[in-house]
């Protein structure tokens, strides 16, 4: 599942390079300026994603109600 999530976000960030090269080109901006916020967001999320990995499943137990409710 792990090497499904990260196949998934690195054909996104790929697909959102791809159609904001048209963009910045007619707007005359920078590509890597969308690019690196989608990249600094799936790091993030990955750096999160391990921290998560690291905790036993059930001491989630006691923020289940709130994440619930958020």
């Amino acid at each position: 599942m792990l090497l499904a999530a990260v196949a998934l976000s690195a054909v996104g960030i790929l697909m959102v390079y791809s159609s904001m090269g048209v963009k910045s080109a007619r707007d005359g901006g920078s590509v890597f300026a969308a690019v690196t916020t989608q990249l600094t967001w799936a790091i993030a999320g990955g750096i999160a994603l391990l921290v998560a990995m690291r905790i036993d499943y059930r001491h989630w137990r006691a923020f289940s109600v709130l994440g619930l409710a958020v």
